[in-house]
């Protein structure tokens, strides 16, 4: 069954992106995403690997999130319709506050295509949602999404280690957090 709550205004549109909540029609998509090779690299194996296992993670993690919290991960899709990334917001018990997360298929690269998502779901999650501050982690070799993240104007500040995985990490706060420095 797919899960639709009302969230204020999406979809959305940016100048070439639409943003959507996920539906179980994703799944597809979202095989294609968790397996490819920059998932795996930047964000981890979360054990998908059939149509089946993206449709439980949609139910229980996508839809789950939007029902508990009122937003998760989003579906990012090109003018063509075609789906093209994730963005949207995790509530991680790991961490304090709310993080932006993003994830983009190769052939979406390189083209502006996720800072221009990140930038419409930031002002979305601050000015509808209301999440403040905003947080986010990257991998220690993910270059390119911490730089995503400065352009946003997210400050990197110091690294801290998740307690659920061990894994050490970069962590940058929006300009809406305490320690932001000025």
């Amino acid at each position: 069954m797919n899960i639709m709550i009302e969230l204020p205004n999406l979809p959305m549109a940016t100048e070439r992106l639409t943003i959507r909540q996920a539906t179980l029609d994703d799944a597809r998509f979202f095989l294609e995403l968790m397996t490819s090779k920059g998932w795996l690299e930047n964000i981890g194996d979360r054990g998908i690997y059939q149509l089946s296992d993206a449709q439980a993670h949609i139910q229980n993690n996508v839809h789950q999130s939007y029902l508990e919290n009122g937003f998760g991960m989003y579906v990012v899709c090109d003018c063509n319709n075609k789906a093209i990334g994730s963005v949207g917001f995790i509530d991680r018990p790991t961490l304090e506050h709310v993080d932006i997360g993003y994830a983009f298929l190769a052939d979406a690269g390189g083209k502006g295509y996720a800072i221009e998502a990140c930038r419409a779901i930031y002002q979305f999650g601050v000015e509808q949602l209301k999440i403040k501050p905003i947080v986010a982690i990257t991998s220690p070799h993910n270059v390119r999404s911490g730089n995503i993240l400065l352009k946003l104007g997210f400050q990197r500040s110091d690294d801290i280690c998740l307690s659920d995985s061990g894994e050490t990490v970069h962590y940058y706060i929006d300009p809406q957090h305490p320690l932001f420095k000025r």
